[in-house]
């Protein structure tokens, strides 16, 4: 009888422990990573942000990588191969953030980071309230040493995220004095001792973070310092995507793609009415919303009437234990998240549930601005934000890849697969005759136009093709964005290169993964679906490896 190949051997038994080993030291070192996976041992630090501790970081990845690299690839189980390389990109992504991109001498943003480590605590409910408190109060004493590392790190800002940073700071600042008091008095009957810590911690932090505000506002900042550079875009592209473009390639392909999909929606505008354009019809469309009092209730039965689509038809396995709470966003972050957001579960907690927030309109907004935000949460819209939000999109997605493979498999976070399967949900749901409208598809392809004009601005900027200027207007002659939308889109991809192109061409990659498993086997899509999924939040590439070897 022949042995099974994908059976663990010795090799796969060195390698998981070596592996397990950088994992347990990772999360010692940077206590906010472990918190935001749910491991909670470290959620009272804060941990470091000083040039010599990101170099010994650095280090300890590249001595990881030796490491990992010693335990021969050959005699290695084909799951624990992969796993191997999932590792080599994790660890060599941390080197690259450190010697090549090294965003950590030209963003001051390590408020943002506060916010995080302090959010996490709030959001996750794995522990009672007073308990995560202390771990708050815990943080925001470290908060001070936190920040004053940080500084030295940035001589001269990039202006564009110099603006961030700063608004960053003052988002934090009001953040934590604006959530923390009542969520103090709300335990303090039971906890006083908790309350007190809390409020008392808070007054350290809110000294050092105008501290800290006072600090960006002298720092000096240049124009044009954000650019990854065309080598490090190629490097991200093929080293740790996976994927087979070059910047060069890549922008050809996304001013393609722009065209080809402004050519879609002219077909389909003319198909509903071919006396009108499609910015016209969907103008249009966007007058039918719910009223403010309607919103969670269209949010909650558009997500319903997903996941029973998804049963009835049999298209996916759906991940047991799995839970989506619609809810109102929590009010301190109503100023950040002006829409909806979902906020996945953690990969190491046991509880799998996701929450999806809608933010409502503020009473203090004028009749107008009131239409335009309810402008925003547009039937056709909801009904799309369904599927790629929750079912069969990214909630799925990643409650299954939390439950299923080793721990560094359950790390791997590819924007590519993450945003390019919630991306293909959208057309596949379609195609099954889920979002049936002929408006609905306008709407898709609307937000395609978006995703193919994101791929052109995301290369353009990094390779200094486009001024920021430059790319905001891109996005709003091309992709018709409000320029106050545009501006707020492309600061964002200022810090984040290659993950704007992630949406389109991660579906591109699963559509064409899909044809190649339907040429292999008698296809059903639940079957695919399935394969696909139980892979992990991996490179597309690596899900294909795993698939046809």
């Amino acid at each position: 009888m022949s042995s099974n190949p994908n059976q663990p051997g010795p090799a796969d038994r060195e390698f998981y422990a070596r592996v397990d080993r950088y994992l347990d030291e990772a999360f010692r070192d940077n206590p906010i990573l472990a918190t935001e996976v749910g491991v909670h041992d470290y959620d009272h630090e804060l941990g470091h942000t000083s040039r010599e501790f990101m170099q010994d970081q650095a280090d300890k990845a590249k001595k990881a990588l030796a490491d990992l690299a010693a335990v021969p690839k050959d005699q290695l189980s084909p799951p624990a191969r992969i796993d191997a390389e999932v590792a080599r990109i994790l660890l060599e992504s941390g080197v690259r953030q450190f010697e090549q991109l090294r965003y950590w001498e030209k963003d001051p943003g390590a408020a943002g980071m506060a916010i995080v480590a302090v959010h996490l605590l709030l959001v996750r409910e794995f522990a009672p309230l007073h308990e995560r408190l202390e771990r708050v109060a815990a943080r925001l004493r470290a908060l001070p040493a936190f920040l004053e590392e940080s500084k030295p790190n940035v001589r001269v800002a990039d202006r564009v995220l110099h603006e961030v940073a700063m608004q960053s700071g003052q988002a934090a600042l009001g953040f934590f004095m604006g959530l923390l008091p009542p969520m103090a008095k709300e335990v303090e009957r039971d906890h006083p001792q908790v309350a007190k810590e809390v409020m008392d911690a808070l007054q350290v932090a809110g000294g050092a973070l105008q501290d800290y505000l006072a600090w960006l506002k002298d720092l000096p900042t240049a124009e044009g310092l954000y650019p990854a550079g065309e080598e490090a875009f190629n490097d991200l592209l093929l080293h740790e995507h996976l994927l087979p473009y070059t910047a060069d390639t890549l922008l050809q392909h996304g001013y393609d793609l722009l065209a080809l999909t402004e050519q879609q929606l002219t077909v389909q505008a003319a198909r509903i009415d071919p006396n009108r354009s499609w910015q016209d019809i969907i103008a249009e469309m966007k007058k039918d919303h719910p009223t403010n009092e309607e919103l969670l209730a269209a949010y909650r039965e558009a997500m319903g009437k997903a996941r029973q689509f998804v049963i009835e038809h049999d298209l996916l396995t759906m991940p047991p234990g799995e839970e989506l709470v619609v809810e109102e966003t929590p009010s301190y972050l109503h100023p950040v998240m002006p829409y909806a957001a979902y906020m996945p579960p953690a990969a190491f907690e046991a509880q799998q549930t996701g929450r999806f927030w809608v933010t409502p309109v503020s009473a203090g907004f004028t009749p107008q601005q009131a239409e335009e935000r309810l402008q925003g949460h547009h039937r056709y819209g909801i009904a799309i934000t369904s599927v790629h939000e929750a079912y069969p999109g990214h909630h799925v997605q990643l409650v299954t890849a939390n439950q299923r493979g080793s721990r560094i498999r359950r790390l791997a976070g590819s924007n590519v697969t993450v945003e390019g399967w919630a991306f293909y949900c959208e057309e596949m749901m379609e195609q099954q005759g889920f979002l049936a409208d002929p408006r609905i598809r306008l709407q898709r392809l609307k937000d395609q136009l978006w995703r193919a004009a994101r791929i052109v601005v995301d290369v353009s900027l990094h390779t200094r093709r486009f001024s920021f200027d430059e790319a905001v207007n891109f996005m709003v002659e091309r992709a018709h964005l409000e320029r106050e939308n545009a501006i707020a889109e492309v600061r964002r991809y200022c810090s984040s290169p290659t993950q704007p192109m992630s949406y389109l061409i991660g579906k591109e990659q699963i559509v064409g993964i899909a044809r190649e498993y339907e040429k292999n086997r008698a296809f059903r899509l639940k079957e695919f679906h399935d394969a696909f999924l139980v892979q992990g939040s991996i490179p597309p590439a690596l899900i294909r490896q795993a698939l046809f070897g």
